[in-house]
């Protein structure tokens, strides 16, 4: 059977029923990805470890596609792990352009992405999401602070 675009099509009590299912799962979702900047010469550790102390204190699970052991090509990899996160914390330090990607991509999604800045690198954030609210930190105690307090009024802590 072929179908036009001036078709209307309706959905029955089962797929309305499906669909709600399909949502609750989603919002049980126990990971989160985060991305961020991988710098080799170790600078971003501490601030790693602070977003993971906090992602794990709220009572989710940190996913970060570098510590991921796969076999895959790493951009599918990656959209993978977003799709199947609750929400995603993008670090901008270093102004990234697959971090960027990557938020927008789960906005896209309709996940909730919590923004994370270091106060030096503030200012050059990228003019997209100047609007939006960051996470401003000072350090790396100051990040996991701020950030286990927003992801409690953001998205709650898991039970």
């Amino acid at each position: 059977m072929h179908y036009t675009r001036s078709e209307a099509h309706t959905l029955t009590v089962d797929g309305w029923k499906h669909l709600g299912d399909l949502q609750m799962k989603n919002s049980e979702l126990p990971q989160v990805f985060i991305a961020m900047w991988f710098d080799e010469k170790g600078s971003m550790d501490a601030v790693r470890d602070s977003i993971k102390q906090a992602v794990e204190e709220a009572g989710y699970i940190p996913i970060i596609i570098d510590e991921k052991e796969h076999n895959n090509q790493i951009v599918p990899e990656i959209l993978y792990e977003i799709q199947n996160s609750k929400f995603v914390i993008a670090d901008l330090c270093g102004h990234r352009n697959g971090v960027y990607y990557e938020a927008g991509y789960a906005k896209g999604l309709g996940k909730e992405v919590i923004l994370t800045c270091r106060k030096t690198d503030f200012q050059s954030r990228h003019f997209d999401v100047a609007q939006q609210s960051i996470v401003v930190y000072e350090d790396e105690k100051d990040l996991r602070k701020k950030l286990l307090r927003r992801i409690e009024v953001s998205v709650g802590r898991r039970k």
